[in-house]
């Protein structure tokens, strides 16, 4: 071989060996991630509240009519324990921090959208007697994680699927069909 080839493969090796290490940082740190993200799940949610379960989907879409197709995290959700209608997508309603809040939408003069919501969430909060604090908690966690980077969910759990916290800390990691 010559010595230019053989400086080429010396080039290729440093390159190989940065990804090696890349990709090592990226393993080591997705414990440490996961571990951080439940133990605020449990401490902040479930061990506070009646709170079943937190999800998201999170992919890569495959077509973003001509604009570029990037990895992203969906909005996250939370389920609570015995809401028998909770949204695949959304969870259970958690929109209002006051009863008054709730009220004016029961009270909301069109049918519709809002009644439909204040009908719901007045049923969730049946079932969790702190649904109001429940509702200011949720959506401080949920914007700590809004925070994270994409990066870090995609290291963490990979794309096209829905990601699941249950109440024992276990993750569940599902495939997702987005289209």
């Amino acid at each position: 071989m010559s010595t230019a080839m053989n400086e080429i493969a010396s080039w290729n090796d440093r390159v190989q060996d940065l990804e090696d290490k890349l990709n090592k940082m990226k393993r080591e740190m997705v414990e440490p991630f996961t571990e951080l993200l439940v133990k605020l799940i449990k401490e902040e949610l479930f061990d506070k509240y009646q709170v079943e379960k937190v999800f998201w989907t999170q992919y890569t879409p495959y077509f973003n009519d001509g604009e570029a197709c990037e990895f992203s995290v969906q909005e996250k959700a939370c389920v609570v324990i015995g809401d028998e209608d909770a949204c695949d997508y959304e969870g259970s309603i958690l929109y209002y921090t006051s009863m008054e809040d709730l009220q004016k939408d029961l009270n909301h003069p069109t049918y519709g959208w809002y009644r439909s919501n204040a009908k719901d969430a007045l049923e969730v909060s049946k079932l969790e007697p702190n649904y109001f604090e429940l509702v200011k908690t949720w959506r401080k966690i949920a914007r700590v994680m809004d925070n994270i980077s994409t990066d870090i969910y995609l290291f963490a759990f990979g794309d096209h699927v829905k990601v699941t916290i249950v109440r024992d800390g276990e993750i569940e990691i599902d495939e997702y069909d987005h289209d």
